[in-house]
């Protein structure tokens, strides 16, 4: 067995002080059964090689502890009678402890406290039956425990109340028997010794080797990646260490001060020191540490995987937000793309109304009056009249920069007006940035064309409206239905613009019960000032 350097003069004083007491005890005992002396020395070296088991277990100080005690109570009790209950405090103190190294709450402190003084009263006092409603308490709390806990916890709870219901029972059927016959008295006493050797040793086992921090581990990975659950990740790598007081410190950019994840500052104390102090290196450098009061459950496996944990916790965190922001960053983008085209469509309408639009009509209007062209008056004016024809079809392909000059409202009016359906328009918005109304506009535009072609409609109607940040624009109709959303490379076009806004763009369509097309757009996606209408 290995022992901690700066431990060895403690356990081999406890040690050396447990030899003597055995020692005192064979010699002074009244016991004419060397067997069952022996079997009684037994339990006290079991607890003592409880509390060397313990010790092994990194903060398991307090545990080990509470062991040796009992055991060199136990010798003591063999050679002092008014010592014999000694032992019964520290090991209900054992128990109750379990495996958390922490007394926790009110209950668990009283019972605590009450089982040191039924020990230390109980012989001067010469009554009986104390012994046994301690240990009964006790296992009525890890009961408690037990079934408040889950998982790992719930194990630990359940292994110290069976320890202490098995000691409590074997300690009142041999209080029952006091009065009976020598060998029901012994085989009381060696009933009791056994099961105390078996609960100290056991549970020192469990508690090093049992694995149930790896059970802990285990829940706390779950725990982890269930997105449903609504509790914070200091929550459950507290929860797993049962530990209320661990906190995690993020640190503020490169300054040394850290805050918890409610943002408030926190003092970060120097590791040994009454508190455990973990480094969580994160990405580039030590980006957050994680701190508890030092009580934590004794196993070295359990702290570092709760660490391991929490660095891929906030790693992943890390990652997912800059992800997060990359998208964000590239949706921007595809935003001021749309707006820079739609201001370039803007310009080159512009130029084409105002310039060669102009120049044009001018040139026709001086070719139809000119007398010397003769036969070729007719030829050329035809000519020049088609050019701008094509030219304001361009124009008008360009978007409808002109169209929403003076608002969404006026244009989207003109546009119904336009449609060989009676079509309805109701606006109900203030002034959007362009690229929003732009659009609502191509999404109306679209949706009556499609009534035209293909809705046999008798009546249309079109409207906009702005809730909670977001606008609404529908265009419905009362023709046949059954139009497929996946046809048209129009709609497919519209739908682009709209989740490239952070929209959404949706048809309806059943057979026999009209149209319905539907864009949801975010009113304040775009800059936050409205860009000119129209620059040149």
């Amino acid at each position: 067995m290995i022992v901690r350097e700066h431990l060895r003069p403690t356990v081999f004083a406890v040690l050396n002080c447990a030899v003597v007491l055995a020692w005192l005890e064979w010699r002074t005992s009244v016991n004419s059964v060397p067997a069952i002396l022996a079997l009684d020395l037994a339990v006290g070296w079991a607890f003592l090689l409880a509390a060397g088991i313990v010790v092994l277990v990194a903060n398991g100080g307090r545990l080990a502890v509470l062991w040796a005690a009992a055991g060199l109570a136990w010798f003591l009790g063999g050679i002092v009678g008014e010592a014999g209950a000694l032992w019964l405090g520290f090991v209900a103190h054992a128990l109750i402890l379990y495996p958390t190294d922490r007394l926790r709450s009110t209950a668990r402190r009283a019972i605590a406290g009450a089982g040191y003084v039924v020990a230390a009263a109980q012989p001067q006092l010469g009554v009986t039956g104390g012994d046994i409603a301690i240990f009964g308490l006790v296992a009525a709390l890890g009961l408690s425990r037990a079934l408040a806990s889950t998982g790992p916890r719930r194990h630990a709870a359940a292994a110290a109340a069976i320890g202490a219901a098995a000691i409590g029972t074997t300690l009142a059927a041999g209080s029952a028997g006091a009065g009976s016959a020598l060998v029901e008295v012994e085989l009381a006493r060696l009933t009791t010794s056994v099961v105390l050797i078996i609960t100290s040793l056991a549970l020192a086992a469990d508690l090093r080797w049992g694995g149930w921090s790896r059970e802990a581990l285990a829940r706390l990975v779950i725990d982890l990646g269930d997105e449903a659950e609504p509790t914070t990740l200091r929550d459950r790598l507290a929860d797993a260490i049962d530990d209320p007081s661990l906190v995690i410190g993020y640190r503020l950019g490169r300054d040394s001060s850290f805050v918890d994840d409610a943002g408030r500052p926190i003092e970060v104390p120097l590791a040994g020191r009454g508190a455990t102090v973990v480094p969580l290196a994160v990405g580039e450098g030590q980006q957050a540490v994680l701190v508890w009061d030092g009580t934590a459950p004794a196993d070295p496996l359990l702290v570092d995987g709760v660490a391991a944990a929490a660095r891929l916790a906030i790693e992943n965190a890390r990652l997912l937000a800059e992800n997060r922001g990359q998208v964000t960053a590239l949706e921007e983008s595809r935003v001021r793309l749309i707006d820079a085209a739609d201001r370039e469509r803007i310009r080159i309408r512009a130029e084409l109304e105002g310039g060669a639009l102009l120049r044009l009509a001018a040139v026709l209007d001086e070719v139809r009056t000119t007398d010397h062209l003769g036969h070729d008056r007719d030829r050329l004016a035809a000519h020049a009249m088609a050019v701008i024809d094509q030219l304001a079809d361009l124009s008008a392909g360009l978007g409808p920069a002109s169209d929403l000059e003076d608002g969404l409202a006026p244009a989207l009016e003109r546009l119904v007006a336009s449609s060989p359906v009676p079509t309805s328009v109701s606006v109900t918005t203030l002034a959007l940035p362009l690229s929003v109304e732009a659009a609502a506009y191509y999404v109306c535009s679209e949706g009556l064309a499609n009534i035209a072609k293909h809705a046999r409609a008798t009546r249309a109607s079109v409207s906009v409206s702005e809730a909670a940040g977001w606008v609404t624009v529908m265009v419905a109709d009362d023709g046949a239905g059954g139009a497929d959303a996946t046809m048209g490379s129009g709609l497919t076009g519209l739908r682009e613009r709209v989740e490239t806004l952070g929209g959404r763009l949706t048809t309806e369509s059943p057979a026999g019960g009209g149209t319905r097309l539907r864009a949801e757009l975010p009113s304040s996606r775009a800059a936050a000032d409205r860009p000119s209408r129209r620059s040149g």
